[in-house]
């Protein structure tokens, strides 16, 4: 039986106001705005804490997909984490966080992933820091990208998107195909497509596709808002797509044509994508804003859903110690075969080789944001040299990104 004096479940659609209010001061909002947030995801996804019959905290859940080794891996992101100021310092914001990592465990998905307002909270929940969200950031007027000529010349068409009918295509082919090039991205539920829309703190988006022989390669969100000069304009890309070189060079183009009023121009991304790649000089700033965090809700389906390079094989013991939820601890032998895991309860008598580690090292380890040795180093993991090796070359790739905050 628990001892807890919490109680953890699906908001009553009677208690929004409440909740609304206890996240509005949290993050410093106005609550109507909170209100409006908090119903817009559903009050299905809400969920509330509370002390008999007291609300003293809550949180919205985002059901959506991470991918990782380009296959989507079923993940519940967590925002809006709020608990009321009178019943902070003892546990609640814990024991919130435990019993979203247990829902989500029991609802069938493997990871669970946020960006947090304080690491050492996440991390007593068994969260840990597992890649970044980059943002760019130039003077358009020092871009200096040619203008496309002949086959290079795209069709650009100014598409009408109503945000909350979905996402249409080809605006969702073209995301997917390069999400799952890039480690970390996400995909995304219905409530990110919306804010490429209407971005935090931005006007609505326009939204203009890039064609080429009647073929949609890429596309831009754009959001023009006048800067705190009173005359200088900031361009702000809510979301910037490509399938291909041409494409891409074409949209960094169609952004430079802001220069006339535009002093700066931002979006999200990873350091290694194909914009990045295509930058000229170096006019332009790149920034870690946040890491996000991660949780390995349920360690088989984590390693079975993701992707792997196919020429990967071999076995390994993985010893988790679950020190949060000390239930959830157990040894598991993985084998890779043809892109592929294949994840068992071990046994004593399994001779692959073995390696001990907590959830938290298990996490960074998974996204690949903090390779082997460092996990070592810290005294996160143990194992001999021919496991850290096999680690090594299990988990090598590019450090991962996000680029959606919520």
């Amino acid at each position: 039986m628990s001892t807890s004096p919490y109680r953890y479940g699906p908001l009553a659609e009677h208690e929004l106001g409440a909740l609304a209010a206890i996240v509005a001061h949290g993050f410093g909002l106005e609550e109507e705005a909170s209100r409006d947030w908090l119903a817009s995801l559903g009050v299905e996804q809400l969920r509330g804490l509370h002390q008999g019959a007291a609300l003293v905290g809550g949180l919205a859940r985002l059901p959506m997909g991470q991918y990782f080794g380009a296959r989507s891996v079923s993940t519940l992101g967590v925002a809006g984490v709020g608990i009321s100021p009178a019943a902070r310092g003892h546990g609640a914001a814990k024991e919130l966080m435990r019993s979203c990592v247990q829902e989500a465990r029991q609802g069938g998905f493997a990871l669970s992933t946020l960006f947090p307002a304080t690491t050492t909270l996440y991390q007593r929940a068994g969260y840990e820091r597992a890649g970044a969200l980059y943002v760019f950031s130039a003077d358009p007027r020092q871009l200096q990208l040619p203008a496309p000529r002949g086959e290079d010349a795209p069709t650009l068409t100014e598409l009408t998107v109503d945000w909350s009918h979905g996402v249409p295509e080809p605006l969702g082919q073209l995301y997917t195909g390069m999400a799952q090039q890039l480690p970390g991205w996400l995909e995304r539920p219905p409530c990110l497509w919306r804010r490429v829309g209407r971005p935090r703190g931005a006007r609505p988006a326009r939204v203009l596709l890039a064609s080429f022989a009647g073929k949609p390669e890429g596309y831009a969100a754009l959001s023009h808002t006048l800067g705190l000069e009173g005359w200088a304009t900031r361009v702000t890309a809510s979301d910037l797509v490509a399938s291909t070189a041409r494409a891409a060079r074409a949209l960094l183009r169609l952004c430079t044509e802001y220069r006339s009023v535009a002093t700066e121009l931002v979006w999200s991304g990873a350091p290694y994508d194909l914009f990045a790649h295509l930058l000229p000089e170096r006019h332009t700033q790149l920034t870690l804003r946040d890491y996000f965090m991660l949780r390995i809700a349920h360690v088989p389906r984590a390693l079975e859903q993701r992707g792997w390079p196919l020429e990967l094989t071999g076995e390994l013991v993985l010893d988790v110690a679950d020190e949060s939820l000390p239930a959830w601890s157990g040894a598991y032998h993985v084998r890779l075969h043809a892109g592929r895991a294949e994840v068992r309860p071990a046994t004593s008598a399994d001779g692959a080789p073995r390696a001990q580690l907590h959830e938290r090292a298990l996490a960074a380890l998974y996204t690949g944001h903090t390779p082997p040795r460092v996990l070592a180093s810290l005294g996160w993991l143990g194992a001999p040299e021919h496991a850290l090796s096999r680690l090594e070359a299990w988990f090598a790739g590019p450090a991962p990104t996000l680029r959606d905050q919520f």
